[in-house]
């Protein structure tokens, strides 16, 4: 009877240990198909309507000189209102089809939030 008592207290603590393991973002559904790579970005201002800049940093190597150099690249992105990220927020950044002339990458999902 000992036996079964300390098998009942084991088999939550390993049922515990399984829901503490950190969830994937979620990714919302859009109305358009987005491709390529996506990237993690810093978003930087979102005073505009559905829309968002971030700002990507990047390392760039320099072959000639056998050194790096880091490198930013401001993007223009689609922040749905479904996901509706703000200043500050880490989010992760694909491209899609052309949105208007300067927008052509969307907010996939929102990896933290700033407070």
């Amino acid at each position: 009877m000992v036996k079964k008592e300390e098998k009942s207290k084991t088999a939550p603590k390993a049922a515990e240990k399984k829901s503490t393991a950190p969830a994937e973002p979620e990714i919302t559904s859009l109305n358009f198909s987005t491709k390529g790579h996506p990237f993690r970005a810093i978003v930087v201002s979102d005073k505009m309507k559905n829309s968002a800049v971030v700002v990507r940093h990047f390392v760039r190597k320099i072959t000639k000189f056998e050194r790096y150099e880091k490198r930013t690249t401001r993007l223009t992105v689609h922040n749905p209102e479904s996901i509706s990220a703000k200043t500050g927020d880490e989010v992760i950044v694909q491209s899609c089809r052309p949105i208007s002339k300067t927008k052509s990458h969307t907010i996939i999902s929102v990896l933290s939030r700033s407070e």
